[in-house]
């Protein structure tokens, strides 16, 4: 009986700490060292991932009002998503959630680029939708669609 009683505290404990480890993110640029490094089917969602976290970048420089480093960021943005989608496609492994990092990086991006003043938002717009191009082309693959429209 007494056994049975430790097991939720221990329970509750290892819940915590996984939880709280979760919460600590890798920094950027060792994440970014990692996807250079990594086996080419991991280097697809690494790179997805480090162009969803450039976005939060982008937006805490335009917030500070450093559009010289967001317009950076932005760029790394366009360049970590192109990548991911390259990596992804030649490797054909993790198209799916390369995808859908991909999406959420092309809206929240969007979000960013709706809180921006007028003169900043079509550097944003056009960043999106290259995201939104390169993240089709992943789709096209997943779906056949381009081996369709070569038929045609």
């Amino acid at each position: 009986m007494t056994r049975r009683w430790l097991r939720i505290p221990i329970a509750v404990l290892l819940l915590a700490v996984c939880v709280s480890a979760k919460g600590t993110e890798e920094p950027l640029e060792a994440l970014k060292a990692r996807a250079e490094n990594a086996r080419p089917q991991n280097q697809g969602h690494l790179f997805a991932t480090i162009a969803r976290r450039e976005v939060n970048e982008a937006d805490r420089f335009y917030t500070e009002g450093d559009i010289a480093n967001a317009t950076k960021a932005v760029d790394e943005v366009v360049r970590y998503a192109d990548r991911a989608t390259e990596a992804a496609q030649k490797s054909g492994k993790h198209l799916k959630n390369t995808e859908i990092l991909l999406r959420q990086t092309a809206r929240r991006l969007d979000d960013v680029r709706k809180t921006l003043n007028f003169d900043d938002r079509p550097y944003v717009e056009a960043a999106v939708k290259q995201v939104e191009k390169v993240r089709q082309k992943l789709l096209d693959q997943m779906f056949g669609l381009s081996s369709k429209a070569n038929k045609k």
